[in-house]
């Protein structure tokens, strides 16, 4: 068996057994605040994705309600009355460089949006190489480069100017659907010193793909 994966699947086990032993430690201290619709002004109880940028903004993606804001204990929607999100079933988020949200919409394609501008720009299968509107997946690597997973056209990578595909007639990936992967970076020693490696593991079986 290659040694390469070996260390890559010893690093794997690692950092799961590190994650649950933290989990174990911290499991006295966590304490849990629980928000639904009959609670609070939240407009949705189905919460597919969350993330937190730079300015502590929560954000929430939900399954019919569109994008939500919590901060300062308000919530606030952007949804397709009184944005320009293009579908409010949301499956995914990312956070680019300059702290663009992107948001993965389940039938509308993606959506980008900087808070601090109030604007927004959609990318779908009408106005771009985007062939599929069902996005269930966005990660965003160190290079900006955005990585898609849709619900019927593989994997894309789109970074800001040209779209790649990725699906079983052109790679090894072995279907069109990319439900969710992970990104992880991996240490490799090479040569007594250390490089970092981008790797995406898609669990369609278990597939490793290297970014750069």
């Amino acid at each position: 068996m290659n040694l390469s994966f070996l260390r890559l699947t010893y690093y794997l086990v690692s950092v799961m057994v590190l994650f649950c032993f933290n989990l174990t430690l911290n499991a006295q201290i966590i304490t849990s605040v629980s928000f639904n619709t009959n609670n609070s002004k939240i407009p949705s109880n189905t919460i597919k994705a969350i993330l937190i940028d730079s300015s502590e903004n929560i954000w929430l993606a939900s399954r019919d309600a569109g994008l939500i804001l919590f901060r300062d204990n308000t919530f606030t929607s952007f949804n397709t009355n009184n944005s320009s999100i293009p579908h409010n079933n949301i499956y995914s988020l990312a956070l680019d460089s300059l702290q663009n949200l992107w948001i993965g919409t389940f039938g509308g394609g993606i959506a980008k949006y900087s808070h601090s501008y109030n604007k927004w720009k959609v990318y779908n299968s009408s106005n771009s190489e985007l062939t599929y509107d069902w996005i269930y997946s966005i990660a965003i690597d160190k290079n900006n480069n955005k990585w898609i997973g849709t619900g019927g056209s593989g994997l894309f990578k789109f970074d800001d100017t040209t779209w790649v595909n990725y699906n079983s007639k052109n790679s090894m990936i072995p279907t069109y659907k990319v439900p969710y992967f992970i990104f992880i970076l991996y240490q490799n020693r090479i040569n007594t010193y250390f490089r970092n490696i981008e790797l995406i593991i898609i669990p369609i079986p278990i597939m490793i793909i290297k970014t750069q």
